[in-house]
């Protein structure tokens, strides 16, 4: 594998016969290996991934991407292998790089998956305050599950409206937005 050179942007040097040049480190390219020579495809999400992003972490999806020959090489069950696999797992995107996509929802799960499951819903706390085992029953008698039928009118008023009309027996018009 050969040494990539890197060319600062604004200097001489930097504008000569290439229309593009690379920045060191890795960063999020949009180019579709249109500008920089293509790494390989995510085999998990299918982005494009070129030269300056580099292999490693996908930036959308997190799984791994290398190029042809790494990824034969990275087949082999051998230590050296799991070394350079572990290698790549940790080069980190350059700094000032906006977070990748994945990263911000594993952390909005984590920080907000546990306490969803175990927050009860409303109806749940309303079904156990009210002492009725299940409120829609149908043996029970009429009247014990209207708590779950106004608490539907009084959020969404115009479906209420809606369905009283239909019941009468007018024509139901659906509104012009």
């Amino acid at each position: 594998m050969t040494r990539k050179k890197f060319v600062p942007l604004f200097t001489e040097s930097g504008t000569g016969n290439r229309m593009v040049a690379v920045l060191p480190g890795r960063h999020p390219c949009q180019c579709l290996a249109v500008r920089h020579s293509l790494v390989a495809n995510c085999t998990s999400c299918g982005r494009v991934v070129c030269e300056q992003e580099g292999q490693g972490p996908c930036y959308f999806c997190g799984n791994l991407v290398l190029s042809v020959e790494d990824r034969k090489n990275a087949e082999a069950n051998t230590n050296a292998a799991r070394r350079f696999i572990e290698k790549i797992r940790s080069v980190p995107w350059a700094p000032g790089t906006p977070p990748p996509p994945w990263t911000i929802t594993r952390k909005l799960y984590r920080r907000y998956g546990s306490r969803l499951k175990n927050k009860p819903m409303k109806e749940e706390s309303e079904m156990f305050e009210s002492g009725h085992e299940n409120p829609l029953n149908e043996s029970e008698p009429e009247g014990q599950g209207d708590w779950l039928d106004d608490e539907a009118e009084m959020e969404h008023p115009q479906n209420a409206n809606a369905q009283s009309r239909l019941e009468e027996g007018m024509e139901f018009l659906l509104p012009c937005y």
